[in-house]
C-alpha cells in the first residue's frame, strides 16, 4: 500500500515507508513520563509469535486502587505532551478481576499510549492488556492491513494469553482510531469469544484516513499545527 502513497507529489520515499512501518518509537509520544509511570507499576509483559510469524508485545496491568488523577494542559494535544498521570501504587491483589480488557492503540502510537485507560479500568476492577500492533512499538514488522491483518494478530495473542491464564473473566476490546478498526475486525472472529467491543473514532476508509494523516507525519510540530484540517475525518492525530 505504501507504493500508492509514494506517488503523491512531494511525499518523501522515507515517509511513504513509514506509512507501512511507523517504527518502534512513536514521535507522537514523549517517553519520559510513560517510563516514569511504568516504573511504579506491578505490570507483566511478554511477546507472542502469531500464526503469520509476527512477534507481538503485550503488557498486563492488574486491578488496584490507583487513585488516578489525570490532567491535560489546556490547548495541547497528544503530539505535544502526555497526560499528567498522578496515581498511587497499590500492593498486588489476590482478588480475581471482573474481566479483561484488551487495549488497542492508534496509528504511529503503541500500547503504552493507552496507559490512562489501563489505570482507570484497573480502578474499576478490570485487568487490562495493551498490545503493540504490528509495525508499532516493540512488535515485529509485517505487511500492514490497516486493521484486517492486525485483527488476526490480536486473535492469536488473545488465544495464547487465554491459555497462559492472563485472560480472566469476560473479554472486552477497546480500541482508538486504527486500534478501533482492528477491534471491529477482531471482534467479528468467533475464536476471540469477546463479550463487547468499544471502537472510538475508527476510520471508515483506510486509504482516506492515512492520506489525511500525511501532513502530520515526519514534520516539525509547528508544521503539523499549521497543516490544513479535514473536518470530515474522525481519524484525529492531534489538535
Amino acid at each position: 500500500m505504501a507504493a500508492g502513497f509514494s506517488s503523491l507529489p512531494g511525499l518523501p520515499a522515507s515517509l511513504a515507508a513509514h506509512l507501512v512501518e511507523p517504527g518502534g518509537t512513536s514521535p507522537l509520544l514523549p517517553p519520559a513520563p510513560i517510563d516514569a509511570a511504568l516504573a511504579r507499576l506491578h505490570d507483566r509483559e511478554g511477546r507472542i509469535t502469531t500464526a503469520q510469524g509476527v512477534e507481538v508485545f503485550w503488557r498486563a496491568i492488574d486491578p488496584g486502587d490507583y487513585g488516578l488523577r489525570l490532567s491535560w494542559p489546556e490547548g495541547l494535544g497528544m503530539a505535544d505532551t502526555f497526560p499528567d498521570l498522578q496515581f498511587d501504587t497499590p500492593a498486588p491483589s489476590s482478588a480475581a478481576p471482573r474481566g479483561t480488557v484488551v487495549l488497542l492503540h492508534g496509528w504511529m502510537m503503541h500500547g503504552d499510549s493507552m496507559l490512562p485507560w489501563a489505570l482507570r479500568l484497573g480502578q474499576a476492577g478490570y485487568r487490562s492488556i495493551s498490545i503493540d500492533l504490528r509495525n508499532h512499538g516493540r512488535s515485529g514488522h509485517a505487511p500492514s492491513g490497516y486493521g484486517t491483518r492486525e485483527a488476526g494478530d490480536v486473535v492469536d495473542v488473545v488465544q495464547a494469553l487465554r491459555a497462559q491464564g492472563e485472560i480472566v473473566g469476560p473479554l472486552h476490546l477497546l480500541g482508538v482510531s486504527y486500534g478501533a478498526a482492528t477491534a471491529i475486525f477482531a471482534g467479528a472472529d468467533p475464536r476471540l469469544d469477546v463479550q463487547s467491543v468499544v471502537a472510538m473514532e475508527s476510520f471508515a476508509m483506510a486509504d482516506a484516513a492515512i492520506r489525511d494523516m500525511v501532513p502530520y507525519m515526519g514534520f516539525s510540530r509547528d508544521t503539523r499545527k499549521n497543516a490544513p484540517q479535514n473536518s470530515n475525518n474522525s481519524f484525529v492525530v492531534m489538535t
